[in-house]
């Protein structure tokens, strides 16, 4: 990558999670890493939660590499599938694209006018991501006196109930996220206040970003799982963020997200 280099990117939004897309196809970039760590920052440059970086793929329409303002790379993005899903709609006329992920293969369909659906497979064994519990598919554990729910729904998630989701303890959330004694690679936090077995309200801070974002998709999968394996919740679960709604299906063979996504703007940035 030279110096001066002309970059054309793309703004979304899903929910209020807000995403740069870099289509690799025709921006093709040789420190892909770096150049996230300076497009992200919301006061020098573009901003966002996360840069998704599309590149072709073998075995799938495109594959989307997650991107994270700490330097590192997620494994999926819900919120940032139903972007992709959209950029594809909007500028290709594709109504359905399948995505291969480090999670593995995604499928996401137009529902309506700006509303998406992504299949996101079935939870996944927890693997390298919670310290000797690599078979499992999920666990509890208890950490600064709150307890943890965790599951892998395509990301590694602890979600931790609530009495009262405005009274979140923020700082012991990023503790937890940054646990990497008990976390390898960081963990996403949800915190999460059940209404009823079809509501919840959900506040997240992701791994990479460290830090609360308005929305999460595999945070409100994850929740919406938690829910209904251990709280007697119903299959299709309505998950209220701060940046707006999603539903999540829960069926045997996978589960479901659908929300709404949004193209925000068009532009250039020299690198």
């Amino acid at each position: 990558m030279s110096k001066g280099k002309i970059l054309e990117f793309y703004k979304f939004e899903g929910a209020l999670n807000d995403f740069v897309i870099i289509d690799g196809r025709s921006n093709k970039l040789e420190y892909p890493l770096e150049v996230a760590r300076m497009l992200l920052d919301r006061h020098a440059s573009i901003g966002g939660d996360s840069l998704l970086y599309l590149e072709e793929s073998n075995v799938a329409d495109i594959k989307m590499r997650v991107l994270e303002k700490d330097g590192s790379e997620s494994q999926m993005c819900g919120n940032g599938a139903r972007c992709v899903g959209l950029y594809f709609d909007k500028f290709f006329g594709k109504r359905s694209i399948k995505i291969e992920t480090l999670s593995g293969l995604k499928e996401v369909k137009k529902v309506a006018d700006g509303r998406f659906v992504v299949s996101m497979g079935p939870v996944q064994k927890l693997g390298n991501f919670v310290i000797g519990f690599k078979e499992d598919y999920q666990t509890t554990l208890d950490l600064f006196s709150l307890k943890l729910y965790i599951v892998n729904s395509s990301e590694p998630h602890a979600v931790i109930p609530m009495m009262n989701i405005n009274k979140i303890p923020k700082a012991k959330g990023v503790k937890i996220a940054k646990n990497f004694k008990l976390f390898p690679y960081g963990i996403n936090v949800d915190f999460i206040e059940i209404v009823n077995k079809n509501t919840i309200k959900i506040r997240t801070i992701e791994r990479g970003v460290y830090e609360e974002t308005l929305a999460c998709g595999t945070g409100a999968v994850a929740s919406a799982y938690v829910l209904h394996e251990f709280f007697g919740g119903n299959n299709v679960i309505s998950v209220k963020a701060l940046g707006g709604d999603l539903t999540v299906i829960i069926k045997e063979s996978e589960n479901l997200l659908e929300g709404d996504a949004r193209f925000v703007f068009k532009g250039e940035i020299e690198l």
